[in-house]
């Protein structure tokens, strides 16, 4: 090298990955639904439906939806006992 010349190995990387295809990172993510099928991803008017008919049942159980039953809490079961 040159005698008043200055080498920067990590600007000379950013340069190459910038202009030369080669060099760019490339990371790809994916992602499946149950059994490799495609991601379901639901509307708000959907969860907000879902929503309207759990208060439903709630209230026809004697059990009107209170603010409480909106904060998460711990995960529960299939049987509906808490982990």
């Amino acid at each position: 090298m040159n005698e008043g010349v200055s080498f920067y190995p990590t600007a000379a990387r950013f340069l190459l990955k910038r202009w030369r295809p080669e060099y760019r990172d490339s990371n790809r993510a994916e992602f499946s639904g149950p059994e490799s099928g495609r991601v379901r991803i639901e509307s708000i008017d959907v969860i907000d439906r879902q929503i309207a008919e759990l208060a439903e049942e709630l209230r026809r159980r004697g059990r009107p939806l209170e603010p409480q039953d909106l904060v998460d809490r711990e995960p529960v079961d299939a049987a509906g006992d808490c982990n």
